[in-house]
């Protein structure tokens, strides 16, 4: 990539990741100003940029840190007119006219500022949450995903270890949103599971140990977060999903801080509805969270600095239904699963209900020192570190231990007298990921005695009864993911055009240190491990090594003020992706006394073959189109459009050579250790290409007042050379093949509704609901569809996984008086699309369309079954050649309603001194929202709901979504907190 390295030194990308300032400077006729002074100073730190509109009477200002601004506008022969305290956010457009009286330059009026409510400035959707609603509203573990779930079109998604990604964007698969902190990606999340399933590659941004956004920014350092759902500017949306765009807090002249501390104890949280009905006490559950934040200057109006300091311990219960082996059949390893506390189930298997409390800690530090350089711009850097760690489980307990470190360092530079901005930004970054399974009620058993030994190499042993959970042993050992981003822009305004060009230039290499080994059995019933049956066994491997993965990306871009009331943003990405290569060829795998050298990746054909997963193409243009249009004089009806095309850059697993299936070189073998007459292998299909979608809307937006505003869009999206994992079985003599393919599809039609206040009698917030539809031939990039003589993808197309039709999100808060506050949040959707299949495989290699027959009516009301109905096990009969009549995600499985509310007192001291008390409420009512059903014929279980929704949506562990205990969806439970500002 040297050519990519000579254009960064060379060129310029441009996110928006500091505030933008535009507008007209008018006369009382109507008449342009040319000419006239405009100055622009951040109240908080002295910082100071001045410009001169244009012959078209336009000014621009770009690259400016959130917070308070004063803006004044001097002319001859006018009076001088002064703004004060306008808010600016960090990602924000802002647009504001002046209007000049005649009169003295000396006579200067001054109004109070406000930012304006609606944008006319592009066709981007979202939502933009500032440091007041951050604060105030109730956010359960003050994690960052319940204020992404604000935004329009964005949906929490169920999370397991083969899809982490936590929440779909119009449409989109869950692992195509884009995160960014300080303007620089955080797209850099890595697996520490050693497990089959999802690898994330550059798809997901990084995690905690519990599946949180802790280690991007701890919540009291977020100055501004804004949520992109539909990007259409060139400068913006990297991937086709949503664009998370964290901004961090500076210090100022002012010394700030604050010193907090949250509590949570099981004496203050309901018993889980699982639980109660078994009987059950309620588990241990403690939460205590405690941080320190600490800004200010270091040298008035040039140098400032901010730390931060967030420490989280959490006892998570959860409770769920599970099969165990029946009382009188616990005999030899079988004593392993705990007795059975429900009724017998037949085929010698028993229900077991669970409660089981797992321990987590997160700590976030973080430190930021801004720099003012004169007239002639500004720079920071910032450095974060996020231990994390969690044990998680029921019959295995993973132990996972994760580390995360950043060093950003950004430069603002105004060379040609501020009228050219240049802002350049790097980011280093690093994951360490280590993780170890022990199985068994105290982790004592030793599956290599049951299964055999693979001889050298970092072991992992599966073992399962078909329809009971699975047993994991094993040290995958350590594996870590290095990021390198850099940004460089430049914007320059010219007449009426406001022009931008620029490069992103991302270098991924993720490493795994040690050799790894698989062995799993399985046995398809209690009967065979009584008998004495031999398992039926799988074997994989997968050498140590490191790869290689870079995008590079370049744009240009023009933001045309064609008329005060018209804005038209238009432009083209350049999207160029390397196929990800080894930089490290593993060593070879030793198998008893033999070693096997790994294989190269199979092609279609089974021939073995050098060539790259993909060639290099030069033609990946992106072209987008949005504009924006004042419908009346005020400015305050405005309608917005916009087209875009957008390249899915992360492409998934498929950027992690070493550990992301289909694109890995891990082989697996059935029967006799490594035979290779049943040898499975994953390739690819030729000329494989990188999927992209194609995304429009059309949003019409009308201001209420000054503080108030509410809006109408249509969405649209359609996925094109979707990622689709396609099995080629019985290809004997050949081996059978699991191949990536393009051959999958989506498209996505919405109606939202959004309306937001920032405060009007002391009431502010944000409410959105949507109406929406997701159709496609495969939601996920870990799925695996059979593919049949006569059957192809189109019989798959269907309900999205995700297809949620309804949906609704508020957010509020209410200032009273004497210091009180009341807010709340409140979620409701529909339920998620259930899709029957015959069989599941525990550890990861099921096919996801091997779906019955439908003989008789799927529903039937059962007063004992949670949530008072279940799927009838009748209705569906066996399919004759393993695919049946039912359709895909043909049913609905169970809705959300969950209200959290917050009240708090402040009292002043002192000068400047603040004292918080605030409870927290999550689930106020206390309403048991219920998991979708079994969806698998095989499982005693089938049709019945077995945990509530929480634990369906994450499991608290790498790769599988945020801890239940943060999401909704789980008991009530009670948080106390004290915060001391100064």
């Amino acid at each position: 990539m040297k050519l990519c390295i000579a254009l960064m030194v060379s060129c310029a990308a441009y996110g928006q990741h500091k505030a933008q300032l535009a507008g007209f400077i008018l006369d009382r006729s109507g008449a342009i100003v040319p000419n006239a002074s405009v100055s622009v100073v951040q109240m908080e730190t002295g910082t100071r940029r001045s410009v001169r509109s244009n012959s078209e009477g336009f000014y621009a200002v770009s690259s400016l840190s959130a917070g308070m601004y004063k803006i004044t506008i001097r002319k001859e022969g006018f009076q001088t007119l002064a703004r004060v305290s306008v808010p600016l956010q960090a990602t924000e457009a802002a647009r504001f006219d002046f209007t000049l009286d005649i009169g003295s330059m000396q006579e200067i009026v001054t109004v109070e500022g406000a930012s304006p409510m609606l944008n006319v400035t592009d066709a981007a959707s979202g939502v933009q949450v500032g440091t007041e609603a951050v604060e105030k509203l109730p956010l359960n573990g003050r994690a960052l995903q319940g204020l992404i779930e604000l935004a329009p079109g964005v949906l929490a998604t169920p999370a397991n270890a083969g899809e982490a990604g936590q929440f779909s964007t119009n449409g989109q698969r869950p692992t195509t949103n884009y995160f960014t902190v300080d303007g620089v990606s955080a797209n850099n999340g890595v697996s520490g599971s050693g497990l089959p399933g999802q690898f994330s590659g550059g798809a997901l941004p990084s995690m905690t140990a519990i599946g949180s956004l802790h280690n991007l920014a701890s919540l009291g350092e977020v100055q501004e977060l804004r949520v992109q759902t539909s990007t259409f500017a060139p400068e913006s949306g990297r991937l086709p999903g949503a664009h998370v765009a964290v901004t961090t807090r500076s210090g100022s002249n002012d010394l700030h801080g604050e010193v907090f501390g949250s509590f949570r104890h099981n004496a203050l949280t309901a018993n889980d509805w699982f639980a109660n009905r078994a009987g059950l006490e309620k588990g241990a559950h403690r939460l205590t969270n405690f941080g320190a934040l600490l800004g200010g200057p270091l040298q008035r109006d040039r140098t400032f600095g901010f730390v931060s300091f967030e420490r989280l311990n959490l006892r998570q219960p959860v409770s769920f239904d599970t099969i165990v082996p029946s009382p009188s059949l616990r005999a030899g390893w079988l004593t392993v699963y705990p007795t059975a506390n429900g009724p017998e189930l037949g085929h010698g298997v028993a229900l077991y209900t669970t409660q089981v409390s797992s321990p987590a800690t997160v700590t976030t530090a973080s430190g930021r020192l801004d720099q003012t350089l004169s007239d002639i711009g500004t720079m920071f850097v910032r450095y974060s570190r996020a231990p994390s760690r969690s044990e998680n489980g029921f019959l295995q307990r993973n132990d996972t231990r994760f580390t995360s470190q950043t060093f950003t360092a950004g430069v603002i530079t105004l060379p040609a007298g501020g009228r050219l901005t240049n802002d350049a930004r790097i980011s280093i970054s690093r994951t360490l990921v280590s993780s170890r399974w022990l199985s068994g009620q105290a982790g004592a058993l030793d599956l290599e005695q049951i299964l055999g030994s693979p001889g050298q190499g970092q072991r992992l042993y599966g073992l399962s009864i078909r329809g009971i959970p699975p047993l994991v042993t094993g040290d995958p050992g350590a594996s870590k993911q290095t990021q390198w981003n850099l940004v460089d822009s430049i914007a320059l305004p010219l007449g009426r055009h406001d022009l931008r060009f620029g490069i992103d230039y991302q270098r991924l290499s993720p490493e795994r240190a040690l050799d790894i080994v698989g062995v799993v059995g399985q046995f398809e019933s209690i009967a065979d491990v009584i008998a004495g049956k031999p398992a039926e066994m799988t074997y994989s491997r997968a050498g140590a090594g490191s790869s290689l993965i870079e995008t590079f990306s370049v744009f240009a871009q023009d933001t045309w003020h064609v008329t005060p009331r018209l804005n038209v943003t238009y432009g083209l990405r350049w999207e160029l992706t390397p196929p990800p290569a080894y930089r490290t060829q593993p060593p070879p795998v030793v198998i008893g006394n033999t070693p096997i050298t790994p294989p190269p990746i199979e092609d279609l054909a089974g021939n073995a073959s050098s060539e790259s997963l993909w060639q290099a193409r030069y033609t990946q243009f992106a072209p987008r189109f949005g504009a924006a249009y004042r419908l009346n004089d005020s400015g305050s009806f405005v309608i917005r459009t916009g087209f875009g095309v957008f390249y899915d850059l992360g492409f998934s697993s498929a950027m992690d050579l070493l550990n992301g299936a289909p694109y890995n070189r891990w082989r697996n073998f059935l029967g006799p250790a490594f035979a290779p007459e049943s040898e499975a292998v994953y390739g690819f299909e030729r000329n494989l290409r990188l999927p992209y979608s194609l995304e429009w809307n059309t949003t019409l937006e009308r201001a209420i007042g000054r503080d108030t505003a509410a809006s109408v869009a249509y969405v649209g999206s359609s996925g094109r050379r979707l990622l689709r994992r396609e099995a080629h079985l019985n290809t004997m003599p050949t081996p059978d093949f699991i191949l990536a393919t393009n051959n999958g599809s989506s498209n996505y039609h919405a109606l939202q509704l959004q309306a937001r206040s920032r405060s009007r009698r002391g009431l502010q917030g944000v409410v959105s609901c949507t109406w929406a539809r997701a159709i496609d031939n495969g939601s996920w990039d870990s799925g695996t569809f059979v593919v049949f003589p006569g059957l192809d993808s189109s019989q798959d197309r269907g309900r999205s996984n995700f297809d949620v039709r309804h949906s609704f999100q508020a957010a509020l808060s209410y200032t009273m008086a004497k210091n009180w506050v009341v807010s709340g949040m409140l979620r409701t959707r529909t339920g998620f699309p259930i899709d029957v299949v015959t069989m599941e495989n525990p550890f990861g290699y099921g096919f996801d369309n091997l779906r019955p027959n439908v003989v008789g009516e799927a529903w039937i009301d059962d007063p004992s079954a949670p949530g008072g109905r279940r799927l009838n096990p009748l209705a569906f009969g066996k399919a004759v050649a393993g695919q049946g009549t039912l359709g895909r995600n043909s049913m609905e499985g169970f809705g959300l309603a969950q209200l959290d509310m917050a009240i708090e007192r402040e009292w002043p001291f002192e000068e400047r001194g603040r004292l918080r008390l605030r409870m927290e409420a999550y689930n106020v009512t206390n309403q048991a929202s219920f998991a979708d059903p079994m969806r698998f014929l095989s499982s005693p279980l089938f049709g019945v709901s077995t945990s509530l929704s929480g634990l369906m949506m994450g499991a608290g562990r790498p790769n599988s979504g945020l801890s239940p205990a943060f999401q909704p969806g789980g008991p009530r439970s009670l948080q106390a907190s004290i915060t001391l500002r100064f």
